[in-house]
């Protein structure tokens, strides 16, 4: 019996390592493909006027970079903070949204956080908490905006980061959540389905939008996390790597985003999921609206899996709407 379950070990493993070296090869195939990625390009040909700034934002003795993007006008507009998920910190990965945000007047505001791009910590819990509070609090001093009508959108480890940073600040009036895990699940059938349902005709349309290769190439970022934190002591790792999964536990877990619900004061939150999501199932969404003092609504889209949510134009039109209802009281 036990020679039996180490074969099924060895086995299994060897299959999670043939998945992940055969969507390694298919990404780095794609984005060997040249092409513009500037997001700020890309936005200011769809938006008149837009103004961007750089917008470094203070850790303690560090800073990581941020930019802010804010519609034409002179008025200052309520502003959105935007928490990437895992991987994928690039402001491109999220066009769509950003998009939304831009076309109801409403500023976003964009920042690295720990473990990805050029902030100089690595990935943990306690640092994503810092940054995501760090950044809320900066934007709501920022002369550009007003500082009285802010809100959050956090897409899917970025999701437990914003629900931390409102719940400690308390100074938000709209919270939208983006295929927001409480317990993140990428065994080999789930990735391999992700993986597979990205193909889905209805889905691909939205890459149209996207420069598909821009998008894959944050998908292939390393992740810079801390040696003790996988068994092998590496210090970079990717969305594919066999260590992801207990990392990002881990790092929810630090965050604890069931108690950060249950300490936010009315605020109110809007769930986005994919029926098709198998990394962050759409039923967590239910698990962290029961712990909500304030109203919630919830969107489910149908044939969107956790990474092709990103290009649904009506799950893009749904948030900013929520977010702009609420900003706007």
């Amino acid at each position: 019996m036990t020679d039996s379950s180490s074969s099924l070990t060895v086995a299994t493993g060897h299959s999670r390592y043939l998945l992940g070296s055969a969507m390694r090869l298919a990404v780095r195939t794609v984005t060997a493909l040249p092409g513009a990625t500037d997001v700020a390009l890309r936005l200011a040909a769809r938006h008149a006027g837009l103004r961007t700034e750089a917008l470094p934002v203070r850790v303690g003795e560090a800073t990581t970079p941020g930019s802010l993007f804010l519609p034409a006008g002179g008025a200052r507009p309520p502003c959105v903070l935007l928490l990437h998920g895992t991987s994928a910190w690039s402001p491109l990965a999220y066009l769509f949204f950003i998009d939304a945000l831009l076309d109801r007047g409403l500023g976003v505001m964009c920042v690295d956080l720990d473990g990805h791009g050029q902030h100089p910590h690595v990935l943990t819990g306690t640092g994503l908490g810092r940054t995501a509070v760090a950044a809320l609090e900066q934007l709501a001093a920022h002369d550009a905006i007003d500082g009285r009508r802010l809100g959050v959108m956090g897409i899917s480890l970025g999701g437990s980061c914003a629900l931390r940073a409102v719940a400690e600040t308390g100074s938000v009036r709209g919270l939208a959540l983006v295929a927001t895990p409480v317990r993140v699940s990428m065994p080999s059938s789930a990735r391999l389905w992700e993986f597979v349902s990205t193909l889905n005709p209805e889905a691909l349309q939205g890459w149209r939008r996207v420069p598909t290769h821009g998008l894959l190439r944050t998908l292939q970022s390393r992740i810079r996390v801390p040696r003790d934190s996988t068994p092998t002591g590496d210090a970079e790792i990717d969305l594919f790597h066999r260590f992801t999964e207990p990392i990002i536990q881990r790092a929810i877990d630090e965050l604890a985003p069931l108690d950060a619900a249950g300490r936010m004061s009315d605020v109110p939150v809007f769930f986005l999921n994919g029926a098709w999501d198998s990394i962050a199932p759409a039923g967590q969404a239910h698990e962290l609206a029961s712990y909500l003092s304030g109203p919630s609504e919830r969107l489910v889209v149908p044939r969107r899996n956790h990474f092709t949510l990103m290009t649904s134009g009506r799950g893009a039109t749904a948030m900013a709407d929520h977010l702009d209802r609420w900003l706007r009281r």
